[in-house]
């Protein structure tokens, strides 16, 4: 490209002359045409007539044209991977510096850079050009539970604060959390999460974004702890310190009673409470009741607020 062509230098006196071109980018009855500058390749051919003697002849003439893409002047943030590309549709031979002899390839660079690129092709024809990257101060986002612990009984609230990594003021930064980075949750710095799922662990992501419009995701996972509550099958309310009450007895996770009602071996109700820590004591009416068999319904709620019903009998020892 830019190069010039002369299709004549020589004239027949009293010959006539007609120049075309496929494609028709040229013409001239001109025997010396003038210089020309073609932009694509082209076949032209010349039509001569002297008397009643033609002469015609052709010229292939290839023009090595690249149309030449490259990646745009761009602004990343430090750390940041960064995709620089050329692509001239023709072949030939790349070469990026800093980058190789590669029409495209990833970098990731902390500093502003210049890159530049030199295409070799058809014959020793050169194609050159650059593109910057510009480079904007980067940060990190870490997540402080509260309390710090990696395990969440479902129901069970926990804090999340998103800290920006260097300390820097956060007016003009911008957060977003998610559950299982699908479900949006708020867009506060600071979040309060309660899970309520029954899957085993739960992730929270944190997108925040700077001012400058560096964004960073940072994840946060816990094992989430299904209620596990058993029930006695006896107890013993002697006063000596073990096992002289009877209710639920939660191994893990958080539960709570709605109400539990006991019942003697004549269907008679003799406790019954909605506390929901509630436990019988072993008394009827504040007098010891006797040792026996004894029937008890509860319902309680897990930590999650699923309504929950056990019916059983227990056994009074004294």
């Amino acid at each position: 490209p830019g190069d010039s062509i002369q299709l004549n230098v020589l004239e027949t006196p009293g010959a006539t002359y007609s120049w075309t071109s496929v494609p028709p980018i040229f013409s001239s009855n001109q025997a010396i045409p003038p210089v020309f500058y073609p932009s694509e390749s082209a076949v032209y051919t010349v039509s001569t007539l002297l008397g009643d003697c033609p002469v015609n002849y052709t010229l292939e003439v290839t023009v090595f044209n690249p149309q030449m893409v490259v990646s745009n002047d761009t602004v990343i943030c430090a750390g940041e991977p960064v995709t620089i590309s050329a692509d001239a549709f023709l072949t030939g031979v790349y070469q990026w510096t800093p980058g190789g002899a590669v029409p495209t390839f990833l970098d990731t660079v902390d500093t502003s850079t210049e890159y530049f690129l030199r295409f070799e092709y058809g014959e020793g024809c050169v194609y050159e050009d650059s593109m910057t990257v510009e480079v904007i101060p980067n940060f990190m986002v870490n997540i402080v539970s509260d309390p710090d612990t990696n395990r969440i009984n479902v129901g069970e609230s926990v804090l999340l604060d998103a800290v920006i990594v260097p300390s820097q003021n956060v007016n003009g930064f911008t957060f977003e959390w998610l559950e299982n980075n699908t479900d949006p949750l708020g867009n506060t710095q600071q979040i309060t999460v309660m899970p309520l799922t029954t899957d085993s662990t739960i992730t929270y992501y944190v997108v925040a974004v700077a001012p400058s419009g560096c964004v960073q995701i940072e994840p946060i996972t816990f094992r989430v702890v299904q209620p596990d509550v058993k029930i006695p099958n006896a107890f013993s309310p002697n006063g000596d310190g073990a096992n002289d009450s009877f209710g639920l007895a939660i191994v893990e996770g958080i539960a709570f009673i709605q109400s539990m009602d006991i019942y003697n071996r004549w269907g008679q109700k003799v406790y019954s409470s909605s506390e929901p820590n509630a436990r019988w004591d072993g008394t009827i009416g504040g007098q010891p009741a006797a040792s026996d068999v004894y029937v008890y319904v509860i319902y309680y709620r897990g930590g999650d607020g699923a309504l929950q019903f056990a019916k059983g009998d227990v056994t009074l020892i004294r």
